[in-house]
């Protein structure tokens, strides 16, 4: 966590005599010095707004997979054209083998082109792929989100502190800032996910019961700050849903 007014990450130090932690700024002038008990307790509050409510997973699931399908349907354009750009780097490739097979170009060009070439093949190998992993891991995503955000909050106090700075990270992909004159915990970026959770439960706020329909998932999303599915902030958005699973196996929470 930082300081929102000077972004200096914070410090933790002990009172001996006391033995009690606290959190500093290390910038002058900025008199931060807060009780760790205290921030942790705030940071605590803060999450339980992206905790999802009991008997709101079916509604959150569809939630996630109405967002990802609007994402998807404005990826197909771009995966053809990979797929394209992809048949023909494999032309060239061969061009150039056959090329300096028969002797047409020296060892330097082969090298050079070739190189190239199958650097660019495996950067659209790669983007095809995730893209499909995306599709196929949907559901194991929208899984281990209800179960992390179930409990959010007192998982987190649970934890070890290395698993609290991971946690941190996943949820606020931008850090936390303090902002000691509001005592409150700040953040530039929610993981989507959690995003979701928040939206999820907010709706439920006034509808009692049953499943959402289109017009309150298309509002949710466009309600969401930065959310644009066709933009390269989406896709980066949507990236870091699919390091869920990688996060729950690391963390083992």
């Amino acid at each position: 966590m930082k300081c929102h007014n000077t972004n200096d990450p914070l410090t933790g130090y002990i009172v001996k005599k006391k033995g009690i932690w606290y959190y500093k700024s290390r910038s002058k002038g900025t008199k931060l010095n807060i009780n760790a008990k205290k921030l942790n307790t705030l940071f605590s509050e803060y999450l339980k707004q992206f905790e999802l409510k009991k008997g709101l997973d079916k509604p959150f699931k569809q939630l996630v997979e109405h967002a990802f399908n609007q994402y998807q349907s404005n990826q197909q354009f771009d995966q053809s054209n990979l797929e394209s750009r992809k048949r023909k780097l494999e032309t060239q490739l061969d061009k150039i083998e056959e090329r300096y097979a028969i002797g047409e170009i020296g060892a330097d060009l082969y090298q050079k082109y070739t190189k190239k070439y199958s650097d660019e093949l495996a950067d659209i190998d790669r983007k095809i792929t995730n893209g499909l992993k995306g599709s196929s891991n949907l559901e194991n995503i929208t899984n281990e989100a209800v179960k992390i955000s179930n409990n959010l909050s007192s998982t987190w106090l649970n934890m070890s502190y290395e698993q609290k700075s991971e946690l941190q990270q996943f949820v606020f992909p931008k850090g936390t800032t303090f902002e000691k004159e509001k005592q409150r915990v700040r953040t530039p970026e929610v993981n989507l996910l959690f995003e979701l959770t928040k939206r999820t439960t907010g709706i439920y706020e006034s509808k009692k019961s049953g499943i959402l329909t289109h017009n309150e998932m298309d509002s949710a999303l466009v309600e969401l700050v930065g959310f644009e599915p066709t933009s390269k902030q989406g896709a980066k958005k949507f990236s870091t849903c699919l390091s869920i699973i990688s996060f729950r196996n690391k963390s083992g929470k």
